[in-house]
């Protein structure tokens, strides 16, 4: 008897859009696995983490905001006093973003979502806000979660319930979107139906009654987490420089993207009189984020940029279709000499104005005689480019090439842990974990009283993270047995100093004074000075 041949199967066919999917997928997650590994403890991280320590400790601390995520970092120094565990758990809520955008593209379409998971994979305040172990750790994958929750025609209900559990434990970075949702809904009076909203409400309750108490950590008052981050980021200084600089220098492009991307939109619904409601529900998260960011432009918090770059990617994101079908109309044939001539003429320019980067200062008149003679064939070129209303489209690529080197050069510095990054700082430094080793030695050895300056009290926490009892003093008592003092203070008497360049943090600035400075910095990250704090380690004299 013979069995009969099964059909041939043909090779199995992948779509170009699942490779996409795959490859920047990967793309967003190896980033900020390099954040993980990478980036040093510095910035609202180390703020976050110094509250989580203090909490495990059972020091109720002003520090300790309790989102969800800092009261997981707390609960895993129960075993680990690494903050790679914490870091590993962002990284963990990070790799649920793609398919959280995976899921809105029935509503946004795939290009747009594609587009948008690849601007957040390059966005340096997004790296940050998923790699590192601040108290906002889970809020981009919230609220991009809550997105899919709130495009989802049908969802049961306990997903409700979860939703408000995660939105009422998040940080201040889920703020814009909750304003915004809700704004709109009381403007179309598109009300939630009872049942959802008591499914929502009781999660919010439960999640809010946890972090009152801390996660288990102790009465904090009624605290509602993400209002607790959103005012803290006002007083605290989570960055050493202010959230306007660094969103001038490290999200100017996503922003820029995103306000002609908004005007383009909004005239092509002017224009055709056709609006839909995904596109007035982004720019309404946009505009809130916006408006956090200016108001928030002198403080020292990083998380504004990363509430802004979520709804900006959504927007540039959906202008994707629209620039790909103005490049394909573009006749590369006659385009292709006046975007060579821009391109050399635009090398010229820089190559000039870098070197007086290199030095600080412009060039002599000849120099400036030629960038202004090239400056020229670059207008030129343009005319050219212009004059063929099919070719205009393809100016696009000078702003989208400029963009990107931007980010990518910003991404790459913040992701692999760049000496001479403004974000995260001020960072911890090596030292404060040789110096807890000099104090437990010196405790073992000769018991006393570890003694640091009142001064050092926000800096010392996570160095001196499980080692001997510290006293805070501004005098030192006879009995100390290790001090740690400020250099610009004598010498204790009795003392020996341990020799070396100590500090518990170093302040990264950024480059300042102008389009030069910044120039020079972008093209050469390695130029900055670090300002490390410094300060002295004594140890009691033998007798």
């Amino acid at each position: 008897m013979t069995m009969p041949e099964s059909p041939a199967r043909g090779p199995r066919e992948v779509s170009l859009g699942t490779l996409f999917w795959i490859g920047i997928g990967a793309v967003f997650v190896l980033v900020r696995l390099a954040g993980v590994l990478s980036m040093p403890v510095g910035g609202a991280e180390l703020d976050a983490l110094s509250g989580a320590w203090q909490a495990h400790e059972g020091h109720t601390h002003v520090r300790f905001i309790p989102t969800l995520f800092q009261g997981l970092a707390a609960v895993s120094f129960a075993f680990t006093s690494s903050e790679m565990p914490a870091r590993f758990l962002a990284l963990l809520a990070s790799a649920s973003v793609p398919f959280a955008l995976y899921r809105l593209r029935p509503r946004f379409g795939e290009p747009a979502m594609l587009g948008a998971l690849l601007l957040l994979a390059v966005d340096p305040a997004s790296i940050l806000g998923g790699s590192t172990a601040t108290a906002f750790g889970f809020d981009v994958a919230v609220a991009l979660w809550l997105c899919v929750l709130a495009e989802a025609k049908q969802a049961p209900r306990w997903a409700h319930a979860v939703a408000g559990f995660f939105a009422a434990t998040s940080g201040g970075i889920v703020l814009p979107l909750l304003v915004a949702m809700a704004a709109l809904r009381l403007v179309r009076q598109e009300y939630p139906e009872r049942t959802t909203l008591a499914w929502a409400a009781g999660g919010a309750v439960i999640g809010v009654a946890a972090a009152s108490l801390g996660f288990g950590f102790g009465w904090q008052g009624v605290t509602i987490p993400p209002v607790a981050a959103f005012g803290a980021g006002f007083d605290r200084e989570w960055s050493t420089e202010s959230t306007g600089y660094l969103a001038l220098v490290y999200a100017s492009p996503i922003i820029a993207g995103a306000l002609v991307a908004v005007a383009a939109q909004v005239y092509r619904g002017w224009r055709d009189q056709e609006w839909e409601a995904s596109e007035v529900s982004l720019y309404a998260w946009f505009g809130a984020a916006m408006l956090w960011l200016l108001a928030a432009a002198g403080a020292h918090d990083p998380a504004p940029l990363v509430a802004v770059a979520i709804p900006a990617a959504l927007i540039i994101g959906r202008e994707v279709p629209a620039m790909v079908s103005v490049t394909q109309r573009v006749n590369w044939q006659t385009a292709i000499l006046p975007i060579a001539g821009l391109g050399f003429c635009l090398l010229v320019i820089e190559a000039y104005v870098e070197d007086w980067a290199r030095v600080n200062r412009v060039g002599d008149a000849d120099d400036q005689l030629i960038v202004l003679g090239v400056g020229v064939a670059v207008l030129a070129c343009l005319g050219m480019l212009f004059s063929n209303r099919r070719n205009a489209g393809a100016i696009l690529l000078a702003p989208i090439t400029v963009g990107a080197l931007i980010m990518l050069s910003g991404a790459s510095g913040v992701a692999f842990g760049g000496p001479n990054e403004p974000m995260p700082s001020p960072a911890a430094t090596v030292q404060g974990d040789e110096i807890r080793a000099i104090v437990e030695q010196a405790v073992k050895d000769h018991p006393g009283p570890v003694v640091v300056h009142a001064s050092f009290e926000t800096s010392m926490t996570w160095a001196l993270r499980g080692g001997p009892a510290v006293t805070l003093a501004t005098a030192i008592p006879a009995d100390a047995t290790a001090v740690i003092w400020p250099v610009t203070e004598p010498a204790p008497e009795g003392y020996s100093v341990v020799e070396g360049q100590w500090s518990f943090t170093q302040a990264r600035k950024g480059p300042h004074g102008g389009f030069l400075p910044y120039l020079r910095w972008l093209t050469n990250r390695n130029i900055l000075k670090n300002q490390p704090a410094a300060l002295a380690v004594y140890l009691k004299a033998q007798q």
